[in-house]
Formats: C-alpha cells, structure tokens, sequence
C-alpha cells in the first residue's frame, strides 16, 4: 500500500505495507501484478525504496530515478546508499518482465 501525499505539482510516496486485493473485474490487471510481484521479490517487508509517484510515461533520463513503471504512472527509487546492493531497485518498464 502506498501513502501518497500531494504537494503542489507533485506527488511524494513511501510504502506503509502490504495489503491483499480481492479480484473485481477491471480493477486488477494481471500483466501489471504479475510485474509488480517481480520487483518486489526479496524486498524485506516495509522496505520498499519508493519516493514519488509520477502520473503518466517516464522520460528516458529519468531511468535513473524509476523503480516500478505501470500503465499510466511510475514510481521513483529512494536514492541507493553508497555500497547497498541494486537488486531490486532499478527501473523495471513494463514491458521488460
């Protein structure tokens, strides 16, 4: 789950959790999920290293920067400390998984 906080012309977020979905139709799109999943393997609970969501396709010298891409948004990567491992927290467009 995400917490999203609006300032001004941009959108800070951080995780607060895990949280289940029930299916509905429309409301999951399985391509998306199944990506998601994938960034998200090996990450501890609680750690998931987002600082912003942005509305719409990320430009191509923000790929330092993006952590997760899905339809329509992309989230931006918490700086990786000096020596932390990239596992996990480089930019995954959709259509690489």
């Amino acid at each position: 789950m995400l917490r999203v906080i609006r300032r001004r012309n941009r959108f800070e977020a951080s995780s607060i959790g895990a949280v289940s979905v029930y299916p509905c139709i429309g409301g999951r799109d399985d391509e998306a999920g199944k990506h998601l999943h994938a960034v998200l393997e090996g990450l501890p609970p609680g750690k998931v290293p987002i600082r912003a969501l942005h509305i719409g396709d990320p430009k191509p010298d923000d790929a330092e920067r993006g952590w997760f891409q899905g339809p329509g948004f992309w989230l931006e990567r918490d700086p990786v400390e000096e020596g932390a491992s990239l596992r996990n927290e480089r930019f995954l467009p959709m259509n690489s998984v």
